[in-house]
């Protein structure tokens, strides 16, 4: 988990894009006014918006501070002064989001809002209206609005979300010799502000450190303020002492701004907090979890906080081992920031999201979310934007208002999902495939198709080191469907981001320090297009070759870097085509969808295995036909839950089992008609499941104990004549790593490249169950569905 790193600076600088038709320019200067005591960062959106009206067209606008309400052209308006009616100023004032936009035409326009950010808004909705859009940072992703065409607009605006934010883990920091300013950091804000990602409540987690620095000296006093009685940074904190609670509370309400619009008060604990060394206090009723704990002093602050105060936020993150709700009620001004899809073991992400809005019993909360984060994905491709508009309409009707995401800085992989997420999270009602269509049609023309086939793989099969063999004819293809210059700049950009993406996974295979020079140079070397998260990059998340010692001298770095020359669009052409004449050619992936009502078991009765030490959490899913009343055996040497969750995903079924290590206990499901997910396992644990005979069981998980790594049954598709599949490690692994043919014939894999290998099919023995003998669970299918079973089954396609 990582704070939000806000950055404050904003780029200056703007190149003239290429292709975009302009109208004939209006007579006349023209004026956009700003009120006197606007902020910075509302002139630099008006001089934003002064630059594209005159690029496309409309004239040259100056922009002038001053109050007075009567003169005419673009004009910025305070709400508390501005002659409107009282339920649009109840409107627009009811947060720091909204305003009122009255448009005759673009040189008569009134935005009134409540203060900087409802002004920003205005301003980019305003060109927005008109039709700018500013796809991905640089001014050659932009397309200039139409000037010339009659708009006439009344209307308050309001965001789907209140607060709308991404990060990129690690920050965006100066690179000495090559970005010194880090103009790749403005370049960010700028585009995120132009697509309105903006928020009244930051972000405010893990503020137990920051207790800690600030109160040290008092600490170190008492150690009995501690859970062991010692103390440190990282050391848990004692709630039975009333003294310690008093200095929390008191230094918790002095974060409050009493200058703020918006106050926020952070309480979240340190990360880590909840594990085995964090004590529960005894004296305190009603605390008997870690949730408990922190959501009591949470209520303990907001408590304090004067009678009649609707605006300041208490809040904390939902989280690890106090991800659950409390057992009791909230105070109304906390606001709790629920993280449904990592760290938590409360349930899945849908029920876990119900669980917290019933809790919330019509109060809002906000939510955490990680899309793509460099520290994970180091750049690669790891986001499936065709999840993100479901993903968007729930949490809005889960009474969700505030948006935190962690990410990238870079629009090489995120560039288009950002894009969407920024228009989806203003206007959630907003249809995905138009955008999407609207996003390709715009910045590639002819060539969207290709770009689309090649961001969808992205999405939802993403190829690792085969990845290139796909990517490369896609963009091999684009180029040729459309010359216009502009687009081929933009697809120059893709080119030079898919060779860091092969370079990344040839290096990540075998971790030489001169591969790991090489594509550090490479990635500065680009630095320029903005399609990597560079200095998180180079700094923290490409790995070091064992034995690597990096050079931290400032001047060193600054010297060795500025001899790094920035590619040119004619040296990442020749590098695109130099690297396609040598990258293997693309395989065919099976058209097969794969499906749970398809299967049927074919192992003998008393013949299925059940391995005894399943390492790790597995999803386990399968498919009845009718009503059923299903039974399962399960044990874990850990105390665990098993859960069962329908086809929609809701939880029909949860039960705590006792630890034991060799026995089983029995779990009865009454289930109806339908396809189901067991859930069952965790980490630091060894537990063991049997399904009933007469069922067939798949998972895409393969979490078992390396050295009694079970056989693997894999449905080969009739449509595909071999099997092309990713063996991080490589056959070998304690003597395995082969397939074998239905007819029991073993076939040792072929290497194409790197960790991808491949088995023939013979047609015989297409459309049937292989099995795939590996020693280790770091592989997954490519071009077959990416299913498995510890037990032969059948499959039928017709």
């Amino acid at each position: 988990m990582y704070r939000f790193i806000i950055l404050l600076s904003v780029a200056g600088s703007f190149l003239l894009p290429v292709n975009m038709i302009r109208a004939a320019p209006a007579t006349g200067d023209q004026t956009i006014y700003i009120p006197k005591r606007a902020e910075k960062e509302v002139l630099e959106s008006a001089r934003d918006m002064a630059y594209w009206l005159e690029k496309a067209g409309a004239g040259k606008f100056d922009v002038l501070q001053t109050d007075d309400e009567s003169a005419r052209g673009i004009r910025l308006i305070y709400s508390s002064i501005a002659t409107i009616t009282a339920n649009q100023k109840k409107q627009i004032e009811a947060d720091g989001q909204s305003f009122l936009l009255i448009a005759d035409g673009v040189q008569n326009v009134q935005i009134i809002g409540s203060g900087k950010n409802s002004f920003i808004n205005g301003i980019y909705t305003f060109l927005s209206e008109l039709g700018f859009r500013w796809y991905m940072p640089g001014d050659e992703w932009a397309k200039l609005g139409r000037v010339n065409q009659p708009i006439r607009i009344n209307k308050v605006y309001t965001p789907s979300f209140r607060d709308r934010m991404y990060a990129g883990s690690g920050g965006s920091n100066a690179i000495p010799g090559v970005d010194p300013r880090d103009t790749f950091g403005d370049d960010f804000i700028l585009w995120n502000r132009r697509n309105r990602f903006n928020f009244d409540y930051g972000s405010k987690g893990h503020q137990g450190i920051a207790f800690y620095s600030a109160n040290k000296e008092e600490l170190l006093k008492h150690p009995e303020y501690f859970c062991d009685k010692k103390g440190g940074r990282n050391s848990r904190l004692n709630f039975d002492n009333a003294d310690l609670v008093k200095l929390l509370i008191n230094w918790s309400l002095a974060q409050k701004d009493a200058k703020s619009r918006f106050p926020l008060i952070g309480v979240d604990p340190a990360d880590g907090s909840g594990g085995a060394d964090d004590c529960l206090p005894v004296k305190i009723p009603n605390i008997k979890t870690w949730s408990d704990k922190y959501y009591w002093l949470a209520n303990q602050v907001a408590g304090k906080l004067p009678f009649g105060d609707d605006s300041t936020r208490v809040t904390l993150y939902a989280y690890n081992n106090y991800a659950a709700p409390p057992s009791f009620s909230l105070h109304k001004n906390l606001y709790p920031v629920i993280i449904p899809y990592a760290f938590q073991n409360v349930s899945d992400p849908e029920p876990f999201i119900n669980e917290w809005a019933a809790k919330m019993n019509g109060q809002q909360m906000g939510i955490y979310d990680y899309w793509n984060i460099t520290q994970w994905s180091v750049c690669l491709p790891q986001f499936d934007i065709h999840k993100m508009a479901g993903k968007l309409k729930l949490w809005k009707q889960k009474n969700i208002n505030s948006i935190y995401l962690e990410s990238t800085f870079a629009k090489g992989p995120m560039g288009h999902s950002f894009w969407l997420a920024g228009q989806l999270m203003w206007n959630v009602s907003l249809n995905f495939d138009s955008l999407y269509t609207a996003f390709l049609v715009d910045n590639f023309g002819a060539a969207a198709r290709d770009i689309r086939r090649m961001y969808d793989r992205w999405s939802s099969n993403y190829m690792g080191l085969a990845e290139s063999s796909f990517s490369y004819p896609d963009l091999s293809n684009a180029s040729i469907a459309e010359r216009n210059p502009a687009v081929q700049q933009r697809l120059n950009q893709l080119k030079a981001y898919v060779k860091f993406v092969s370079m990344y996974e040839l290096y990540n295979i075998n971790r030489t320090q001169t591969g790991y020079e090489e594509l550090v140079q490479y990635v500065i070397s680009i630095h320029h297009l903005r399609v990597l998260h560079t200095s998180a990059l180079i700094t923290l998340y490409i790995p070091r070759p064992y034995g690597y010692t990096p050079v931290t001298d400032k001047k060193i770095l600054e010297q060795k870097y500025q001899k790094i020359k920035p590619l040119t669009q004619q040296d990442i052409e020749r590098n695109f085509q130099r690297d396609k004449s040598t990258t293997p050619a693309p395989f065919k992936i099976s058209a097969l969808q794969f499906s749970l009502k398809k299967i049927k078991p074919a192992a003998a009765p008393g013949k299925q295995y059940s391995p005894l030490y399943i390492n790790n959490r597995n999803t386990y899913q399968f498919y009845l036909p009718q009503k059923k009343t299903v039974k399962l055996r399960v044990g874990s040497s850990v105390a665990s839950e098993i859960r069962v969750l329908d086809g929609m995903g809701k939880v029909v079924f949860r039960q705590s089992i006792k630890a034991n290590k060799t026995e089983y206990t029995d779990v009865l499901l009454n289930l109806n008609k339908g396809e189901y997910s067991v859930i069952w396992g965790d980490r630091y644990r060894f537990s063991r499941i049997q399904f009933p005979a007469d069922m067939a069981v798949v998972s895409s998980d393969h979490n078992y104990d390396n050295a009694g790594f079970p056989w693997q049954y894999v449905y080969v598709p009739a449509d595909v004549d071999e099997i092309v599949y990713q063996d991080v490690l490589g056959p070998g692994i304690n003597g395995r790593g082969f397939w074998q043919q239905p007819d029991g014939k073993k076939i040792q894999p072929q290497k194409v490249v790197g960790n991808i290998f491949k088995v023939p099919v013979p047609a015989a023995f297409r459309g049937k169950v292989w099995v795939l003998n590996i020693g280790h669970r770091s592989f997954r299918m490519l071009n077959i569905p990416d299913y498995y079973s510890l037990n032969p089954f059948e499959y039928t396609e017709e």
